[in-house]
């Protein structure tokens, strides 16, 4: 919300700014020209306010998706995973059955979350309250995941975490720091 507060704040401060700079133009003669610019000025400015969400941050918010927003994460993940994996569809479809398994349980410590961050918890707060529960899900998770993959396929996913983790300051891929 107060990213579109901030955008509809800019919109209202910049048109009047391209009006003035337009009026003052066209006593220079240049208001044609000044003219075109102040009207796709504002109508880019109303675009991005109008389409602006609460989620559109720098790495987006991940813990208020709508579960039609996790799904399409999801596929789009599940693609990206099957072509560096070289996954089958049968192991696609195992990997979709343990994220599934687990939902219920990520639902849970999602709500827990939330339940914190309501009460006033700081992220920190958050993180040290449930940070084992998480990590330990995960490993399970994981655990479930490997034993599904080839020797190939498992050496490829743990060369790409390992990237990912040298790439992201290990925080294992995750942007963010969540």
């Amino acid at each position: 919300m107060k990213l579109r507060s901030l955008l509809l704040l800019t919109a209202a401060v910049v048109i009047p700014a391209v009006s003035a700079l337009s009026m003052s133009a066209e006593a220079h003669g240049v208001g044609q020209r000044l003219q075109g610019d102040r009207k796709a000025r504002v109508a880019q400015a109303t675009l991005v306010a109008q389409n602006a969400t609460p989620t559109d941050k720098k790495y987006g918010d991940r813990g208020n998706l709508t579960p039609e927003q996790r799904q399409a994460r999801e596929a789009k993940r599940d693609a990206k995973m099957k072509a560096e994996l070289g996954l089958s569809d049968a192991q696609l479809s195992q990997m979709k059955a343990v994220r599934a398994k687990y939902e219920p349980q990520h639902e849970a410590l999602r709500a827990e979350a939330k339940a914190l961050k309501d009460g006033g918890a700081t992220r920190e707060q958050i993180k040290a309250a449930l940070g084992t529960k998480r990590q330990a899900l995960h490993d399970q998770m994981k655990a479930e995941m490997k034993g599904i993959l080839t020797p190939e396929q498992l050496a490829k996913m743990e060369a790409k975490m390992q990237e990912m983790k040298d790439n992201h300051g290990g925080r294992g891929g995750r942007r963010g720091g969540r």
